[in-house]
């Protein structure tokens, strides 16, 4: 669920704990929702209709989101994904891929800025540097 429009109860953030602050901007709505359901939790959703704004706070063709969406997509594959070295490596170089394919078909930024922020991305990732970019 995103977290733009997320709806939850006391007992959930008492039993998961708070979104966490250290992915600072992306992918903390997906760990929480992730972290319910490891305790058993069950996401509904409602026959509703929100409408968001997306790219209001880092337009799509930023650097810093560039940054963010690798780093923490990462972050989150080390929480959640296999523990095994094989598996696991594959998981960060199909994220990697993922993220270096939507630099190369982002604009305006120049290709470099964009690649250059994905790979900070993901060696801040590697160093497990939480909060925003530095």
């Amino acid at each position: 669920v995103s977290g733009c429009v997320m709806l939850v109860r006391r007992e959930v953030f008492q039993r998961v704990g708070r979104l966490d602050p250290s992915f600072f901007f992306g992918f903390e709505d997906l760990d929480f929702c992730l972290r319910a359901d490891a305790a058993g939790l069950h996401t509904v959703l409602a026959d509703a209709v929100a409408y968001h704004e997306g790219g209001g706070t880092l337009p799509g063709w930023s650097t810093d989101r560039l940054y963010y969406a690798t780093r923490n997509h990462l972050r989150l594959a080390s929480r959640v994904g296999p523990s095994r070295a094989g598996p696991r490596l594959v998981r960060y170089a199909s994220v990697l891929a993922l993220n270096v394919a939507h630099a190369c078909r982002t604009r305006p930024p120049r290709l470099i800025s964009r690649l250059t922020a994905v790979a900070h991305g993901a060696v801040d990732a590697l160093r497990n540097r939480p909060g925003p970019r530095r």
